[in-house]
């Protein structure tokens, strides 16, 4: 299918963000959508990517720049130390007050994005799903339990300090696919096995997905972990994922 791109200017709680969106060509019938949420390395080639592949597919698509605040745009993979230092400076690290605002803040931004697309004419605002990258996975998980009545289904990839925020799924509504890589150490088994014993102590739905042999950011094509077996798995479990609870 073909589709068309382009970056639109959203206002947000501290400015313009900029997001990358694209949609299917021409007019008419309003289309499912999904919110692309960026990994540590910004909104860059694989994002602005995932964001093209979904509307290939059928979806309208958009992923804001939530290093808007700094001014940082894009983060090169072979800068890790840069990487590390802005999800630092976007997520909360612990429960601590000062940190848990953090979280406050950009999922704040993210609503604004969400409110962006859920608007959109060629959205239909009952069929909106999020997917989320390594920190963005986490994102996409917070998001689905802040805003559950506008996120219809959620897919993560490599979701790291889930962990902290995991009473938040009480609230959570739309069905959940997790997917992890088993040699992230930033997700031991430890970790996965907590997330999957509250999620069915919730009675959440949702399934998980870990690759054994996988490294962190095996998704990505550009990263030194990268696992083409793996992401060609994982992207046909995230589409049959999104056919199933947004068409």
């Amino acid at each position: 299918m073909e589709a068309a791109s382009e970056t639109l200017e959203i206002d947000a709680p501290a400015g313009k963000m900029s997001a990358a969106f694209a949609a299917p060509a021409g007019t008419g019938t309003k289309l499912p959508a999904v919110l692309v949420i960026q990994e540590e390395f910004g909104l860059n080639r694989f994002i602005r990517g995932a964001v093209r592949s979904l509307a290939e597919q059928g979806y309208v698509a958009l992923a804001p720049d939530l290093y808007y605040r700094e001014s940082v745009g894009e983060i090169s993979y072979s800068d890790a130390d840069r990487a590390i230092d802005m999800v630092m400076r976007t997520i909360a690290l612990s429960d601590a007050p000062d940190e848990r605002v953090k979280d406050e803040r950009v999922v704040a931004d993210l609503g604004a994005a969400l409110d962006a697309l859920r608007t959109h004419p060629r959205v239909n605002a009952s069929r909106v799903g999020a997917l989320g990258f390594s920190m963005g996975g986490r994102l996409a998980f917070l998001l689905g339990c802040r805003r559950p009545s506008e996120i219809s289904a959620v897919v993560s990839y490599g979701a790291a300090r889930m962990v902290p925020v995991l009473e938040e799924s009480v609230a959570l509504e739309a069905p959940l696919l997790l997917i992890f890589a088993g040699r992230d150490a930033a997700t031991p088994r430890p970790q996965i096995d907590r997330i999957q014993a509250e999620l069915s102590y919730r009675d959440a739905r949702y399934e998980i997905q870990s690759y054994a042999d996988a490294d962190a950011g095996f998704f990505c094509d550009e990263r030194p972990g990268h696992d083409p077996e793996a992401a060609a798995d994982g992207r046909k479990r995230m589409q049959e994922w999104f056919a199933r609870y947004l068409a």
